[in-house]
């Protein structure tokens, strides 16, 4: 799943002013605060949308997520939508 992310909002829950510099605090977070926090902007998303792969500039790996920005200055955050529910077998 690829969504829109909101430049300003992931630049402040980072503490970064340049996509590259997201990167480098990233790596003195621990790494459930990352997932928390982009999976947190995930929940807030709207729908799927299409990204033209040849228009990314840079792209950066967070453990199950990634950040694209393109030469326009968008930034797309892709995925893998998983289930939040979790079915267990009974012990009767």
């Amino acid at each position: 799943m690829i969504i829109n992310i909101d430049k300003d909002s992931l630049f402040t829950i980072f503490d970064a002013e340049q996509f590259d510099q997201i990167g480098q605090n990233v790596q003195i977070m621990a790494p459930s605060m990352v997932d928390y926090h982009l999976g947190t902007l995930a929940n807030f998303s709207e729908d799927d949308i299409y990204i033209n792969r040849s228009n990314i500039q840079q792209s950066l790996s967070l453990n199950d997520y990634t950040l694209h920005i393109d030469y326009s200055d968008n930034i797309y955050m892709e995925y893998q939508k998983r289930d939040d529910y979790y079915e267990t077998s009974s012990l009767w």
